[in-house]
Parts: structure tokens; C-alpha cells; sequence
């Protein structure tokens, strides 16, 4: 009885057609932008990408001179993993844009197959969250926590088509440990749908009068996420981050904008237009067919909801932590969703209207990136300029991208993103080192070695902010001062200036070689201190 409960539509179970060949070339679809560009422009990708070729190439001197391998028991290696195991027969690049298809693609079959197993059925119900693909969480670049979230849905997808008992409490801990792995908030989403689910069955037993039972089987299905979280504490380095303060925002609203921003692609006009198209799709064929809802999906989606109201804004280090949920929010209530009656011909017209809107917006994200592109590549390619193993440090003008979506300036920093594309310059032929690139011990199997350790301090994880020409003039004689009595030895020290007036470039110019700009960036090569050096 109680698995009948959690699958509540097995007298109705006839597939919608073309879930079958839909599904898979939604997912294609959605794919194309990411193949058919040379950058992806998503924030933290060149991070990520950067990290995926030094890790894959750490054999080489160059590398090893700046970075050491780091732990592999962290709760955030999804991306490594898999780039890392493809990077030797495709190459790190190829590796890294593949695995940010793999992100789109366990998103849409992670909802496919939550609806199945929830509905028992295929329907075209659930091709709706091909609108929410390219969201504020992609475009953040939090590939590794995608990546997981998708893999959650499937796990708990998979979770409602096992009878309790012994197997099923063995792979909760299995698919728990894989998830954590791959980010931590994977696991957490997983831990959240399944608490739904036995709370829902909890619910059925305690009206059948077995209310010990319900008590013990939540007990029960509690274990295998407290085991997963002990041996994180005990074996992962990430657990230093536990003692960090938690932070919340302080605005009333950003509960309300982030989680906007979560569900946005940034392109506000297209997002408008997607999803009044397909909202009126859903709502006219309900009005047709009618909505049945499975309880034990929606109150897990119930407990996410919970999730994003009460989490902090930064948790074990990682910023977002409460509205990176908001994409599974949505994905999570589609599944919990479906057509009460069958209808091949509204199934018909439902399947090719969703078609319709995915191809209008990949055509859109294809022209947009390749723009973006063009930009991207007039900056990256100023690398060349400098010599193998040189140093780049960054330094921005412009404003940093924002969760917060209110003006056309807030909007634009992020068409594209180059907050940090110094990144890219430890891929190009000079193998540079960029301080600035994600390598924190906590977080990444990738560490500074300790020779470099103070650099990376100064620069931390993003460009250093300058308010103008005075702060430029302050900020190059600090470093000429540490590079002087501090730091190590180094052939060429570069620094990448994001944005600025055109007068900025006469400072520039009065402190070293602008080696290369363009409209939006100056690469400046500092003067040689060894002479000066103690």
C-alpha cells in the first residue's frame, strides 16, 4: 500500500508519445550553444577550465612549479572527476565544454525521470524545464553542483521504484557518498527530496495507526546521510570549513531576487517571453486534461522550498548556498505534476510547442554567445604576448556580476562575464600562473604551492577592485614593494586591468609596457625588481 501511495498514477499509466526521441533532442538542443563556441560565458568557467588543463598537465615544470595536487576526498569534485577521466582522449578543453553539456542534459533527464518514477508514465509534462536549463546557476558557473543536483533527481528518482528494506538503505548510501562528491549541496538536495518522501510515508503509517513504525522508519532513513556526513567530517579537508561564520543577506528581498536570479538566463526579455509561452501551455492543457499531483514528490519539492528560506547565503565556504536551489525547485514541482487524463493529440501539440520555444532559444543563446565569443577571444589571445611561466595578476574597474537583476548596468556585466577570464592565460602556450584561479585546498584537488602561497593570499579568488586611477597607482606600488622584499623570483609579472577610463592607460604607461589592450582591458608587464631585491 504504502508504495502504491508513492507512485499514485499506475491505473493511468500510458506514455504520451514522442517522450522517447523528445527528451534526447531537447538535450541536444540545449547542448549546441556550449559546442558551437569557442568560451563558454559563464563566470567561474574559466576557473574551472583553467583548473581542468593545470591538473591534467601537473607533470609538466611549469605547473609543478606553481601547484601541488591536492585532496581528492572533497565534497565538490563532479567536474574534476569527469573532465579528468576524458581530458586524455579529448584534450582538457574539449573535456571541460563536455562536461558543461553533461550539466544540461542530468538536469533534463533528472526530471524526466523523477515525473516516470513518480507517475509511473511518460509524459511530455516534463519537457517543460527545458526553460530553466540556462538559469542563473549556470551562468554562475556552479557546474560541479549542477552536474550533482541532476544526479540527485535521478537518485531519487531511483529511490521510489525500490521497496524498503535493507538494499534500498545500502543504495541511499551509495548514491549519498557519490553525490557528496560531487558537491555538497547535491547531496543536501538528495537528503531533502527523500525526507519528503518519508515524510510522506510516515504520514500514511501514522493514520494506519503504526506510529512506532513511522518514527522507526525515519530513523532509519536517516542513517545513510548521517554515516556520508561522518566520514566527510572525518576524512575531507573541507570539514575546516565547518568552523566559518554563516552569513546571511541582509536585504529583505534577496530571498525574492536571488531566487529571480536562479530561474533567469540574465536575458530578461527572452526569459519573459519563454515563460508566459509556456506557462499558457501547461495552464491551457490542464484546463483540457485536468493535473494530478504526486504528494510525496511536491513535498520534497516542499522541503527545498524550506531549504531556500532558511539557508544562509554562504555555508562551508561556498556562496549561493540558498538560492542554487531555486532550478531544482522548479524541476522538482514539474515532476510532481502530470496530465490526469492521457491525450495523444494534446500530448501531440504540447510536445511540439516546447520544441518550438527550445529551438527559439538555442538559436538565441548560439548568435548571442558567438558575440560574446569575439570579445572573450580579443582578450585572450593579449596572453600570447607574455613569456612561458610568467606571473598575471588582475585588477578590475568594472562592476562584478550580481544575483541582483534591477538595471540595464547590472544586466550588462554579465553579457559577457569577464570577471575571471585572467584564468585563461594558464591555458594558452605561456602556462602562466594566476594566482587569481580557484586552488583552495578546501574546495579543489588543486592547491598553491607553498613558495606561492602569499601571492595567491594577495590576489585571493577574484579581481582586485579599484576605484580609479589613485588606487591603480597605490595598488602597483604595493605589489612592486612584495614582489621586491616578498615574493619569490619570477621571470615576468604581468597584471590584466579589467575596464577604466581611457586614462588609466597613462598610469599604465608610466609604470611599465602595456603589452596588449583593447576596449574593455589593458595587460600591463611590470618593471624587472630583481636588481632591487635584498
Amino acid at each position: 500500500m504504502l508504495r502504491r501511495a508513492l507512485s499514485q498514477n499506475r491505473e493511468a499509466a500510458v506514455a504520451d508519445p514522442g517522450v522517447g526521441w523528445a527528451a534526447p533532442l531537447i538535450c541536444l538542443l540545449a547542448s549546441l550553444p556550449v559546442a558551437l563556441v569557442t568560451y563558454v560565458p559563464a563566470n567561474d568557467y574559466p576557473f574551472h577550465s583553467a583548473r581542468i588543463a593545470i591538473l591534467s598537465q601537473l607533470a609538466d615544470p611549469v605547473y609543478d612549479r606553481f601547484y601541488d595536487l591536492g585532496s581528492l576526498l572533497l565534497p565538490n569534485l563532479g567536474m574534476d572527476l569527469v573532465s579528468l577521466a576524458l581530458a586524455p582522449a579529448l584534450g582538457y578543453d574539449l573535456a571541460s565544454r563536455l562536461f558543461v553539456m553533461l550539466c544540461l542534459i542530468a538536469m533534463m533527464a533528472g526530471t524526466v525521470l523523477l515525473h516516470r518514477a513518480a507517475h509511473d508514465r511518460w509524459s511530455v509534462w516534463p519537457l517543460l524545464a527545458s526553460g530553466l536549463l540556462f538559469n542563473g546557476v549556470f551562468l554562475f558557473g556552479f557546474y560541479s553542483y549542477l552536474f550533482g543536483a541532476g544526479l540527485a533527481l535521478c537518485a531519487a528518482a531511483l529511490w521510489l521504484r525500490i521497496d524498503a528494506g535493507p538494499f534500498r538503505l545500502l543504495l541511499t548510501f551509495v548514491c549519498a557518498i557519490l553525490l557528496m562528491l560531487c558537491h555538497m549541496e547535491a547531496f543536501g538536495i538528495y537528503a531533502l527530496l527523500l525526507s519528503g518522501f518519508e515524510l510522506h510515508r510516515a504520514g500514511l503509517t501514522l493514520r494506519a495507526g503504526l506510529g512506532w513504525r513511522s518514527l522507526r522508519d525515519l530513523a532509519l532513513a536517516a542513517l545513510p546521510f548521517l554515516a556520508a556526513l561522518a566520514l566527510l567530517f572525518l576524512l575531507s579537508p573541507t570539514a575546516e570549513e565547518a568552523g566559518n561564520p554563516i552569513r546571511y543577506d541582509g536585504y529583505w528581498a534577496a530571498p525574492l531576487h536571488g531566487l529571480l536570479f536562479s530561474l533567469s538566463s540574465t536575458h530578461v526579455w527572452l526569459d519573459a517571453l519563454s515563460w508566459v509561452a509556456l506557462g499558457l501551455l501547461a495552464a491551457g492543457s490542464a484546463m483540457l486534461l485536468g493535473l494530478r499531483v504526486n504528494w510525496p514528490v511536491m513535498l520534497g519539492a516542499a522541503m527545498l522550498a524550506l531549504a531556500i528560506a532558511i539557508l544562509p547565503g554562504e555555508l562551508l565556504g561556498s556562496l549561493y548556498a540558498d538560492i542554487r536551489l531555486g532550478p531544482v525547485l522548479a524541476m522538482s514541482i514539474i515532476a510532481g505534476l502530470d496530465f490526469a487524463r492521457p491525450s495523444r493529440r494534446v500530448a501531440a501539440g504540447f510536445l511540439a510547442a516546447v520544441l518550438l520555444v527550445t529551438a527559439a532559444r538555442t538559436v538565441f543563446f548560439v548568435q548571442t554567445w558567438r558575440g560574446f565569443d569575439a570579445q572573450i577571444g580579443r582578450i585572450v589571445e593579449s596572453f600570447d604576448a607574455m613569456g612561458e611561466g610568467a606571473m598575471l595578476l588582475v585588477a578590475s574597474m568594472d562592476r562584478f556580476p550580481s544575483r541582483y537583476l534591477a538595471t540595464p548596468g547590472v544586466l550588462a556585466v554579465w553579457h559577457p562575464s569577464l570577471k575571471h577570464i585572467g584564468s585563461y592565460a594558464a591555458m594558452r602556450p605561456c602556462r602562466c600562473f594566476v594566482p587569481m584561479t580557484f586552488a583552495d585546498r578546501t574546495k579543489q584537488p588543486l592547491a598553491v604551492a607553498p613558495d606561492f602561497a602569499a601571492i595567491k593570499a594577495f590576489q585571493g579568488d577574484r579581481p582586485l577592485p579599484l576605484s580609479g586611477p589613485a588606487a591603480l597607482r597605490t595598488l602597483l606600488g604595493e605589489i612592486d614593494r612584495r614582489r621586491r622584499d616578498d615574493w619569490p623570483e619570477l621571470a615576468e609579472t604581468y597584471l590584466l586591468v579589467m575596464g577604466g577610463p581611457e586614462s588609466i592607460r597613462e598610469t599604465l604607461r608610466a609604470h611599465g609596457v602595456i603589452a596588449a589592450s583593447g576596449p574593455r582591458h589593458s595587460l600591463l608587464r611590470l618593471p624587472d625588481v630583481t636588481a632591487d631585491k635584498p
